[in-house]
């Protein structure tokens, strides 16, 4: 036998073999692959990866922001609403008497500092209740609420039933052209329940110490007020 022909033979010999072999590790591959699926091994992937270098991502949706929920605001008031005006037009109010006591310290005379005690009566002569307002001391274009630090007994008006009348003695604190004005004039204004009563004033002694300051203004001898609706 001549020797191409010889060695055309041995390559085809060589490629079937090869074949063979070829086949057989796609047989081996495949029973790994099953075998592998069968007895859950995660090392192996799955076929339809397999040659293909595809990968898949998992998608995790975006967190939902977690809303708090905050509670809706309460009001709260520690000082009572005034009443409408309608209701305070049924309100009569009378100024008993009005004393000043000036301060006799160092600082306090020349802050021009005071204490003003207003002795008022207010009767609701309507058929519903009502609460007045913080009144207010008035003269040369200043003003100061009631002190709102006193304590004392009926030193602020409570809320009035019909037909129910108060007397109680309001303090002011003052200073600088407030006090003057007073001191000088004697006169001011007392808003109180939706209107200005006129006030006139008595100059009291110096105070000697904050405790005092109160004494004389039921005793007063300053002219009676009264203001009506």
């Amino acid at each position: 036998m001549p020797r191409r022909e010889r060695a055309r033979l041995l390559l085809r010999g060589v490629a079937k073999l090869l074949a063979v072999v070829v086949a057989a590790g796609a047989v081996g591959i495949g029973v790994g692959v099953g075998l592998a699926a069968l007895m859950g091994d995660d090392d192996v992937p799955p076929p339809a990866a397999l040659g293909t270098g595809a990968t898949t991502a998992a998608t995790t949706p975006p967190a939902t922001p977690a809303t708090r929920s905050v509670p809706a605001a309460t009001a709260t008031g520690t000082t009572p609403r005034a009443s409408p005006s309608s209701a305070l037009a049924k309100v009569r109010v009378r100024v008993l008497g009005t004393v000043l006591h000036a301060a006799s310290t160092p600082s306090g005379i020349r802050r021009q500092r005071a204490r003003v005690v207003v002795r008022v009566r207010a009767e609701n002569t309507g058929a519903t209740a009502v609460t007045l307002g913080r009144p207010t001391l008035t003269a040369a274009g200043a003003s100061v609420k009631t002190d709102s630090a006193a304590d004392a007994p009926r030193t602020h008006f409570g809320p009035f039933a019909a037909g129910e009348t108060q007397t109680v003695t309001l303090r002011f604190e003052t200073a600088g052209r407030l006090t003057a004005q007073l001191t000088s004039e004697r006169k001011g204004q007392l808003r109180i329940a939706g209107r200005k009563v006129p006030v006139f004033v008595t100059v009291g002694s110096p105070l000697r110490s904050s405790a005092q300051g109160d004494a004389g203004a039921a005793t007063t001898t300053t002219p009676t007020n009264a203001a009506t609706p």
